[in-house]
C-alpha cells in the first residue's frame, strides 16, 4: 500500500533532478542562442599608420564578411579606382576554401587633393563588405586574405596583411552593423528623385578628346561628386 507520505518522498526525490535538468536546458539554448547572435571576427593587424582585420556576419540569409580598416589621424587609403595617385587595394582570397564565389563591394569613396592632383579613397574608417558562397553551405567557409594595399599621409606606405576568419554558414546569424553601415554606402541605382546621369557622350572637336558626362541633382548639387570607372579598370 502506498501512502501519500510515500508519493510525497517519490515527488521530493525527483524535483530536483527536474529542476537541474529543466536549468541545464535552458542554458544549453541560452548559450546556443549567445553563440548564434554573437558576430565573429578576426584579430587586428596593426602598424604605426593603423590596422585591418576581417569581421562577419549575415542578412537576409546570405553570408557575409568585412574587411575593417582603422587608419590613424590624417592617413588616408584607395578605392578600386584611386584617381591620380595613389594605390588600389588587392585583396586575393585565393587561400580561402569552401567557397563558390567572393565578391567584394566598395562603399562610395572621397575624393582627396593631394600635392599632383586628386586622388580617391578613404579617410579614418572604411570597411569593405564581401559577399560570400559556400560551395557547400553543410561546411564551414575558411577565409583566408592576402592583403595588399597602400596608406598615404605626407608620404606613401605599401602595406600588407595576412587575415584568416572562420565562418559557418548553418550557425552564424549575428548582423554586424558595421557590415550593415556599409552596405548603405554601397553605390546602386538611382531610385526616382535622387541624381542620375542623364547622358555621356566623347567630345572630338578639341585636340585632345574629352568626356561630357550630363547628370541631374534634384536637391542640388552642393556636397555631391561623380566617379567614373571604365570597364576593366
Amino acid at each position: 500500500m502506498t501512502t501519500r507520505t510515500d508519493e510525497m518522498r517519490d515527488v521530493d526525490d525527483w524535483l530536483p533532478v527536474i529542476v537541474i535538468g529543466a536549468a541545464l536546458v535552458a542554458m544549453l539554448i541560452a548559450g546556443s542562442s549567445m553563440a548564434r547572435a554573437e558576430p565573429a571576427e578576426s584579430r587586428w593587424v596593426g602598424e604605426q599608420f593603423g590596422r585591418v582585420r576581417l569581421i562577419a556576419g549575415e542578412a537576409g540569409g546570405k553570408l557575409l564578411a568585412g574587411v575593417e580598416m582603422r587608419l590613424e589621424s590624417g592617413w588616408k587609403t584607395y578605392w578600386r579606382i584611386p584617381g591620380d595617385a595613389g594605390v588600389p587595394p588587392d585583396l586575393d582570397w585565393s587561400g580561402s576554401s569552401n567557397t563558390a564565389r567572393i565578391k567584394v563591394l566598395y562603399p562610395v569613396p572621397k575624393r582627396m587633393k593631394d600635392p599632383i592632383g586628386y586622388s580617391i579613397g578613404y579617410e579614418d574608417h572604411v570597411v569593405f563588405p564581401v559577399e560570400i558562397e559556400a560551395a557547400d553551405a553543410r561546411k564551414p567557409v575558411e577565409l583566408r586574405l592576402k592583403l595588399l594595399y597602400a596608406v598615404c599621409r605626407e608620404v606613401c606606405i605599401p602595406a600588407e596583411a595576412s587575415l584568416e576568419l572562420r565562418l559557418d554558414p548553418r550557425t552564424q546569424k549575428g548582423a554586424s552593423p558595421a557590415i550593415a553601415a556599409a552596405l548603405a554606402k554601397v553605390p546602386r541605382r538611382a531610385a526616382p528623385g535622387e541624381p542620375e546621369v542623364v547622358s555621356a557622350r566623347i567630345d572630338t572637336s578639341a585636340p585632345n578628346p574629352r568626356l561630357i558626362v550630363e547628370a541631374r541633382f534634384p536637391k542640388g548639387f552642393e556636397g555631391a561628386d561623380l566617379f567614373l570607372e571604365a570597364e576593366g579598370g
